[in-house]
This record gives C-alpha cells, structure tokens and sequence, in this order.
C-alpha cells in the first residue's frame, strides 16, 4: 500500500471526524472514543498548519493573477473604446 500524502490523510481524518460528530448526537462517545476524536483532531491541527499557508499563497497568487489579467482586460477595453472616438 502506498503511503498517504498529507493531503489525503486530512481529508481522510475529516470525514472521519464528521462521522463521528453524527454518531456522538445520536448514540454518545465512549471514553476511549473521546480520546481517538481529541487525537485526530491534533493531528488535523498539525496537517493544517502544514498545508493551509502553502494553499492560501498559491489562491492569492491566483487571485492577484486574474485581477491582473482583468485590469489589463478593462485597460485594453478603455483604450480601444478611445480609438474608436477619435476615428
């Protein structure tokens, strides 16, 4: 088997937790279960700190990226509407 990016392993540990989040409102959490949700709620905590900043800076970067293109887009909108006035 292959090894688990750690991006697979929070999303794994996710849907897990969210399982349990359903199971806890209709049959409860054991002690032992409590313990297991508490550590994979750490270990989502590192995982996310890992990998959230490295995805923000890219969907900034994105971001930046299109507005860019929408700013030249509109400068190139203003400027061909002006030709066509001195035309």
């Amino acid at each position: 088997m292959s090894e688990e990016t750690p991006e697979s392993e929070l999303t794994r540990l996710l849907k897990e937790q969210g399982k349990t989040r359903e199971d806890e409102v209709f049959i409860g959490q054991s002690p032992a279960e409590r313990v297991a949700y508490e550590s994979k709620a750490d270990r989502i905590y590192e995982l996310e700190c890992d990998l959230v900043e490295p995805v923000h800076r890219g969907l900034r970067n994105l971001a930046l990226h299109i507005a860019n293109e929408r700013l030249l887009s509109e400068r190139a909108g203003d400027y061909t509407s002006r030709l066509h006035k001195v035309t």
